[in-house]
Parts: structure tokens; C-alpha cells; sequence
């Protein structure tokens, strides 16, 4: 510790379980000239001395402290000790008259700390000093005893440990050692605290490191990085545990590069490479990263760099993640240019973001799950510092890292930055055809969803173009598949069938369950728009069977397609199956931090709630879907805007200006969860007992066909039309067509989109 002369050490830490201690060594104080705190070594010693001597140092005229770590031989402790006081060597007065004069004066406390190596010939100078300092007050600590006429001993033993492993959490908390221990892992993990679940292992802890305040002090800093079930493992080889530097170093802060620098030097060879290498990374990274990064000698290397304190190991739910602070970094990278290594590091770490993106578009054709969003997710900062770096040298990976991208930038709503991203590289026009029909395919999609649908077909029409000339089916089927939703999603039901069908067979060849189910789904949804039902469920239970219900299928995947299963269910007039189907959408795509799709089961759900009399329930949930789509820069695609639009403006005057817009103002800073909380919308009414089919006879009367053209338009006949048109009215209580259009003006009912 560094010391001006006439002060003490200003302890940084609060001294944990030596109440009695500290009391006993404060009353020793008052009677004995020497009173020197005995223990073995990492008992604790200094910090108990610091502590009693700062508590009575009010009652002297100076007091001093005298650090005998650093001193090397007896004939320096006088020296030590003047200086300690604010004396100095000067003139030709020898220096131990100069101290005995001002001993002789002045009521001086003195704290001689770590005296054991130096003793027994220092044992005459403190005998001396006592003689000549009536006043003086010595406070010393060491292993063993200065064996000086007056001494007062004062034992110090480790701390009290739990009297049982297995005692409870509350009984636990009680010792001191305990104490210690979750106090000072606290000091790197903050909201760590004793639980019922790991007491156990924090009293094993203390009782296998013997209660010693040291080895708990060396030992609660590695559950940052180990945890504390490897602490408690480890602990049991207390030597390989317990070897925290620590070290006092102030000539290092002279200026910041200074201080990296020291800290750099202080690293093994291995780990000061690592130090360097790992700066490539941005944002983080995890110990299988940087082993495939920086070379297997990584991961040894991470656990002397967090101990230095210049890396930060930070748990996560996909496992413990890496940081360098950014002051840090910027000095490794420029110690790794230096050693001319930037351009080596930088060509792994591209590789490396190249295999992450490659196994996420991997995953997405799985169906993809929550783990790997979430890695995508902290992973992303990398990932955009590896595509900066690619131009026409490195196009071709970035275009297949862009495009592995892709589902990550879509459900997680990074839209329009993913595009931009796409469209920089493929406007530099490199990389391999294959690479180029990846991201064409991945804009075509990403567009689409931005509803810019003429971009989307034409970067789709380039990719189909490519594929097909490689002979690539697959990939045909799949963009093909793509084209048919646009279509489909701008109300050219025709169309979207057509592009459906043309590949189907060829999507059912390759064998893969994602094409096969994309292509089924979108043609099952333009059956059913064009008003071929039984078509329409038989695609949708062949992708019930192929894909959605096996472990190809993730949950994303299936909270897709029961959001287009609901929303046919809904439109259909099936109100307790469409609440249903699109409730569990919902679930399963919030559950996975969708930030786009999860809105269209919310705002159908909304159109259901307005349908089934409950005004207010809808315009919360189309609401907080509108809030969800302003975030993502989403906006509805043509045939759900419609019913939406209908929905909310019936509920808006349903309940009148004001109560809606009150509605509204409360409903904005609400969740999906909160707006879902509320109970559901239930059908109610005579309405609810029509069928699907009397439903679609509904709407076709209402906008003014006959008895004769409702049965051409559904193919059925006009007597049957007549019939379905006796049983509604009479489910509504309706007297006349007029009544039934009425009914149908206040309660919507799709047919297909328009």
C-alpha cells in the first residue's frame, strides 16, 4: 500500500465478520505499547489492523503505516518507519535521534504490517522505539510473535464456516465466511445472491477453503467466469484455484496506453496473442469463436484475460458471452497491426461469420427455433463487421452470409437494413451465381414483406433465372413459391395459383419437406381464395403431414402456417377455430421474438373481436399490432388491410369517437401479453350458428347477386342457394335480403381477396 507520511491505508472494502476481533484488538490498544495480531498467512491480518487503527487513530497526534512486505532486510524498518511519520534522512543528525526526539513529544500510533520475515533483528528496533516513544502505540501483524518485553497478542483464526453443508440457506447466511464470500462475488456478478438452490455449494466452498478470508477472496472473483458449481469442484484443488494476481502498480497510470500496455505485458505469450486477436471480434463473441477464430490456445487464454481485467465474461441464455471494452479493443488491434497479423485474423473471422450464417439459413429451412435467433441476434454486430469488409475480393461470402441472414433480418425486424445490406453487395457484381441466386432470392423475400412487391419479383425472376440454369429444382420450386405469395398477397388469387402449381411437382421430387410445405401452403391458400375448399384443405393436411408436424418443422414455422390456416378459418366465418388456431400462432411466434409476423395473427384476431360484438377488445388488439408493425417498418398486405380497416373503423364507430380514442391512447404502450390477458372474445348471438357456407351466401346477397348467380358463382344450385338463404335469415331474425345485407354491413365476411 502506498502511504503519505502521518496516514493511514483508507481500507476499499468493508472488513466482513470481525466484529469481536476488531473490538478486542481496539481495547488492547488502550493498555499495551505493542499489540501485534498473530495468524496465518490470508487469515486477514492487515485488513483487521487497518480497520482498529483507523477506529482509534482520532486519539493520537500522528499515525503512520509501514508496509514490511517491501522491505528486505532489518536495517530498513527505521527508515520505513520515519517516513511512515513524515520524517526524513537530513542533515548530520543521525535519523533514529531525529525519531526518538519526535517520539519523546508526540503521541504517535504506528501500524508495522508483515513483520515476520524481518524478525528476530527487527525486534530490537521496535524495543527501541518503545523506549524512546512513551506515547507510542505499535500495532503489528505478523505470522509469528516479535517476542518484545509487553507484547500483547491478539490470535486471528480464518472465519466460521456453516456447521453443516447441508444446513439451511438462512443458517448458511449466518456465517461469516459465507458472508465474506457472497459479498465479494458480488463484486463481479452484482445480482448474485444466496438462494436455496446453490447454499449448498457456497458452504461447501467455505468449508473446503477452510474459512480462509484470502482463498474466499481469491476464490468469489472465478465464479464470474467458472461458476460456482466449477468454483466448488476446483476448490478442492485449492493450489490450481487460487491464484489471482494481485498486484499495486501506480507508475503504470501515468497515461491509458500506458496502463493497457502494463496489463498486456503482465499476459503469458498465449494469452497476450489471444489479447490481440480476439479485438477482431465486435459486440462479443463466445469461447467456441474464438477457439475457431484465435486457435484452441483461446480458450485458456480467455480465463487469465478476464482474471486481468481486460476481458468481461457476461452470462447469456445461449451460455456465457465475451467482451472487450471498446478502449481496449482499439489498443489490441493496433498491437495486432503492428505485428502485421490484421489481415490473417480477419480472413478467419470472415470464415467464421460465414459458417454462423450458412447453419442459420440451415436452420431456417428447418423451421428454425428461438436458439438460433437468439444467437443470430448476438452475433449481429460481427456478422455486419465481417459484411463492411467484404467487397469485390470477398463478395461472394458476403453475398452468402447476407443471405443466411436473410430469415434473422426478417422475423427479428431488421427489414429494411437487411436490404440494404443485399442490395450493396449485389449491386458490385461479383460472387458466384449460386452466391448471387442466394441473396437475389433473399431480397426478393425481404421486399415482399415491405409490400415493394415490384422489386420483389424481379430480384425472384433474376433468381429463378439462375437457379434454373444450374439445374437447381429446389431452388426454382422455393423463389417460385415466393412469387406465388406476392401475387397472392396483392389479391391475384389467379396467379398465385398458376405459380404454385407449376412447380408443385418438382417441389414434392426434391425430397425436402421446407420446399414441398412453402409450395403446398401458398397453393392451398389460392384454392381456398379461389373457392375450391375441399382443394384447399387437402393441401393444407398434406402440410400438416409433410412438414408443420414433423421434427423438420420449427416454431416458427408452424406459427406461420396456423397463422394462414386461422386467417382462412376467420374469413370462412369459423370464429372458435380461428380464435383458437390464431392464439397459438400468436404464442409460438412471440415466443421466439418475431417482430413482423406476429402482428397478422393479432390484427385478424382484432377483426374476430370486432365481429363477435366486442369493439373495445378490438381496437386494443389492432392497436398494439399497429404499434408492432410501426417498430418493424412492416405494413399489411392488401388483403388482411382491408378487413382491418374495416374492423377498426366499425368499432371506432360502435363506440363512439371519444371512447375510442380513449381506447386507443391506453392500449399503445400495451404488450401483446397484456392486450392477450384480457378475456377472449367469445361468439354470441344467433350469428354464430351459421355455417361456413350460409356465411359466404351472406355476403355474395348482400353485395346484390341473385338466388341463381350466388349458386353459379359457389357451384352449387339455385334451389340450394334459395335454401341456405331461408335457413340464415332465419338464424338473424331477418325478415328480407335487406336485413341480411344489413347484417352483413355490420359483421364482415371475406370471401377471398379482392
Amino acid at each position: 500500500m502506498d502511504v503519505q507520511g502521518g496516514w493511514l491505508p483508507v481500507p476499499v472494502t468493508v472488513l466482513i465478520g470481525r466484529v469481536d476481533a476488531l473490538r478486542r484488538a481496539c481495547e488492547l490498544l488502550e493498555g499495551a505499547r505493542l499489540v501485534t495480531v498473530v495468524g496465518p498467512g490470508g487469515v486477514g491480518k492487515t485488513r483487521l489492523a487497518v480497520e482498529a487503527a483507523s477506529a482509534v487513530a482520532a486519539a493520537y497526534e500522528t499515525a503512520g503505516f509501514v508496509d514490511g512486505a517491501r522491505l528486505r532486510r532489518p536495517e530498513q524498518l527505521l527508515p520505513a518507519v520515519a517516513a511512515s511519520i513524515g520524517l526524513r534522512d537530513a542533515g548530520s543528525q543521525p535519523l533514529g535521534k531525529t525519531v526518538r526526539a519526535y517520539l519523546r513529544e508526540r503521541a504517535v500510533l504506528l501500524v508495522a504490517d508483515n513483520l515476520e520475515h524481518l524478525l528476530p533483528d527487527a525486534a530490537l528496533t521496535i524495543a527501541e522505539l518503545l523506549a524512546d516513544g512513551p506515547r507510542l502505540r505499535i500495532l503489528a501483524t505478523s505470522r509469528a510473535p516479535a517476542q518484545v518485553p509487553g507484547e500483547q497478542l491478539l490470535p486471528l483464526a480464518p472465519l466460521g464456516v456453516p456447521g453443516s453443508r447441508t444446513a439451511s440457506p438462512l443458517a448458511v447466511a449466518d456465517s461469516p465466511a459465507v458472508s465474506l464470500f457472497v459479498e465479494r462475488v458480488r463484486a463481479v456478478v452484482p445480482d448474485f445472491e444466496l438462494t436455496g438452490d446453490n447454499a449448498r455449494d457456497v458452504a461447501e466452498i467455505c468449508i473446503t477453503l477452510d474459512g480462509l478470508p484470502l482463498a474466499l477472496e481469491l476464490a468469489a472473483p472465478h465464479v464470474r467466469t467458472l461458476g460456482l458449481a466449477e468454483v466448488l469442484t476446483r476448490s478442492r484443488h485449492r493450489y490450481e484455484l487460487l491464484s489471482l494476481p494481485r498486484r499495486a502498480a501506480p507508475h503504470r497510470h501515468r497515461s491509458l496506453a500506458s496502463a493497457v500496455r502494463w496489463s498486456a505485458d503482465l499476459l503469458a505469450p498465449p494469452a497476450r496473442r489471444a489479447f490481440e486477436e480476439l479485438s477482431m471480434f465486435t459486440g462479443g463473441w463466445t469461447a467456441d469463436a474464438a477457439a475457431e477464430v484465435c486457435g484452441e490456445q483461446a480458450r485458456p487464454a480467455l480465463a487469465e484475460l478476464v482474471d486481468q481485467s481486460l476481458v468481461e465474461m457476461r452470462p447469456s441464455p445461449a451460455g456465457p458471452r465475451y467482451h472487450m471494452l471498446e478502449t481496449l479493443r482499439e489498443w489490441a488491434a493496433g498491437a495486432l497491426a503492428e505485428r502485421g497479423a490484421t489481415d490473417k485474423v480477419r480472413e478467419r473471422h470472415l470464415a467464421w461469420v460465414l459458417r454462423f450464417a450458412q447453419d442459420l439459413g440451415a436452420a431456417d429451412s428447418r423451421g428454425g427455433d428461438a436458439g438460433w435467433l437468439d444467437r443470430a441476434e448476438a452475433e449481429h454486430a460481427n456478422v455486419l463487421a465481417a459484411l463492411d469488409g467484404c467487397g469485390a475480393e470477398h463478395c461472394d461470402a458476403g453475398l452468402r452470409i447476407a443471405a443466411g441472414m436473410a430469415w434473422f433480418w426478417d422475423v427479428r425486424g431488421y427489414l429494411a437494413f437487411g436490404r440494404a445490406q443485399l442490395e450493396r453487395l449485389l449491386a458490385i457484381e461479383a460472387g458466384s451465381p449460386e452466391a448471387r441466386a442466394l441473396a437475389l432470392d433473399a431480397l426478393g423475400r425481404l421486399a415482399m414483406y415491405q409490400s415493394d412487391h415490384e422489386t420483389a419479383r424481379r430480384a425472384l425472376r433474376e433468381s429463378i433465372k439462375l437457379s434454373a440454369s444450374a439445374g437447381d429444382r429446389g431452388a426454382v420450386a422455393w423463389s417460385t413459391s415466393t412469387l406465388a405469395f406476392s401475387a397472392y398477397f396483392t389479391g391475384d388469387v389467379d396467379s398465385a395459383a398458376a405459380l404454385a402449381e407449376s412447380v408443385i411437382d418438382d417441389a414434392r421430387s426434391t425430397g425436402d419437406p421446407t420446399v414441398t410445405g412453402r409450395v403446398v401452403c401458398a397453393l392451398g391458400l389460392a384454392r381456398w381464395a379461389q373457392g375450391r375448399a375441399a382443394e384447399s384443405r387437402a393441401l393444407f393436411d398434406e402440410n400438416e403431414r409433410t412438414r408443420v408436424s414433423t421434427a423438420t418443422a420449427g416454431i416458427w414455422a408452424r406459427g406461420r402456417f396456423l397463422y394462414f390456416v386461422g386467417w382462412t378459418a376467420h374469413a370462412d366465418g369459423d370464429d372458435e377455430r380461428a380464435g383458437r388456431l390464431l392464439t397459438e400462432s400468436l404464442g409460438l411466434l412471440t415466443s421466439i421474438g418475431d417482430r413482423r409476423s406476429s402482428a397478422d395473427p393479432l390484427d385478424v384476431l382484432g377483426c374476430r373481436a370486432a365481429r363477435l360484438g366486442d369493439p373495445a377488445q378490438a381496437l386494443r388488439l389492432l392497436t398494439v399490432a399497429r404499434g408492432m408493425r410501426a417498430a418493424s417498418g412492416v405494413t399489411r398486405h392488401g388483403y388482411l388491410d382491408r378487413a382491418v380497416s374495416h374492423a377498426d373503423s366499425q368499432s371506432r364507430q360502435l363506440l363512439g369517437t371519444a371512447r375510442a380514442a380513449q381506447i386507443v391512447a391506453a392500449a399503445e404502450p400495451l404488450t401483446v401479453n397484456d392486450v392477450l390477458s384480457r378475456p377472449p372474445a367469445q361468439p354470441a348471438g344467433p350469428a354464430t350458428a351459421l355455417t361456413a357456407r350460409e356465411r359466404q351466401v351472406a355476403g355474395l346477397a348482400a353485395a346484390g347477386m341473385t338466388n341463381r348467380q350466388i349458386g353459379r358463382r359457389l357451384g352449387i344450385s339455385e334451389r340450394t342457394a334459395e335454401r341456405h338463404m331461408e335457413n340464415l335469415r332465419a338464424k338473424l331474425g331477418a325478415r328480407s335480403r335487406a336485413q341480411v345485407a344489413a347484417w352483413v354491413a355490420g359483421t364482415e365476411v371475406p370471401t377471398r381477396p379482392r
